[in-house]
């Protein structure tokens, strides 16, 4: 018994020329349906294409990137190992090849942060009143003169911070503060 082998062979991918001119004939015989499908390969096709060189520039960009670096750090080698960075943390170090051509170098000392409070804490506070104040003095008053709704009503149907915030700035102004 003889065994036949199958052979299956991809088809070579198109190039950019035969897609073309498989898109003049499509267009010669009106087949939209083919001509989409042309263009849809064309477009993949371009856009490998850019893909393939931008890999390409972004390699080498890394290359050079990679050899500027260890210049750089070179140059700064007898800074460091003599101390005079010391009270430094780091070196910025940028070069913009623009018409500009502005080069800068900054040492970087890391300062402690400032202590912040939590959302909500009221630690950026501008106003010594506090809204359950101003609600005291003016939530009878009538805010909304269509609907009849004071002040105190209309804080007290939302939880939303926004609207609250919102009616309180309303409270400062009648108060003077704003």
């Amino acid at each position: 018994m003889t065994e036949e082998k199958v052979v299956t062979t991809t088809p070579a991918p198109k190039t950019e020329a035969d897609l073309k001119a498989d898109m003049a004939a499509a267009v010669k015989s009106g087949d939209w349906k083919a001509i989409a499908k042309i263009a849809r390969e064309i477009d993949q096709l371009q856009t490998a294409k850019d893909k393939a060189e931008r890999d390409a520039k972004l390699a080498v960009l890394t290359s050079t990137g990679e050899k500027v670096k260890a210049a750089i750090m070179k140059a700064l080698k007898p800074f460091v190992d003599s101390n005079e960075l010391e009270i430094a943390e780091g070196v910025f170090f940028s070069w913009d090849f623009g018409d500009a051509n502005l080069q800068t170098i900054r040492l970087m000392k890391n300062q402690p942060k400032a202590k912040t409070a939590s959302a909500g804490s009221g630690a950026g506070k501008k106003f010594d009143i506090t809204t359950k104040e101003l609600l005291e003095k003016y939530g009878s008053q009538v805010m909304n003169v269509e609907t009849g709704e004071t002040y105190q009503a209309a804080y007290d149907a939302t939880t939303d911070g926004n609207k609250r915030f919102g009616i309180r700035n309303k409270l400062l102004k009648l108060n003077g503060n704003m």
